[in-house]
């Protein structure tokens, strides 16, 4: 009961987060073109310089975002799933390899 009601929670917090990153994300770029007009005055330039800073801030985190959800993904269907099957499932997951061609059992013996 606990363990369940503690990853809904987080389930919910992780949401709220990438929303929110998401939608800042859209908010930052969509105000681009006011700062980069700054960046060829001198007395300004420096106000556009931080906004590039901060957009490319905010992409890398995007990025991260992307790259952690690929690994959270990938995890379970790579790993857990094959652990996970029985052994007559195992079996008949690599016959229908076989047949398809996508596999090749080097154990049989071949005359």
């Amino acid at each position: 009961f606990v363990v369940g009601f503690t990853m809904w929670g987080l389930t919910i917090c992780i949401f709220i987060i990438i929303y929110g990153r998401m939608i800042e994300i859209y908010l930052v770029t969509s105000i681009a073109p006011i700062p980069m007009a700054t960046m060829m005055g001198k007395e300004w330039g420096g106000m556009g310089q931080n906004y590039l800073r901060s957009l490319l801030a905010l992409a890398f985190q995007g990025f991260l975002i992307i790259i952690c959800i690929a690994i959270g993904v990938a995890i379970p269907n790579i790993f857990i799933r094959r652990l996970m099957l029985p052994k007559h499932e195992k079996r008949m997951l690599m016959e229908h390899r076989m047949r398809k061609g996508n596999f090749t059992n080097i154990t049989q013996k071949k005359y």
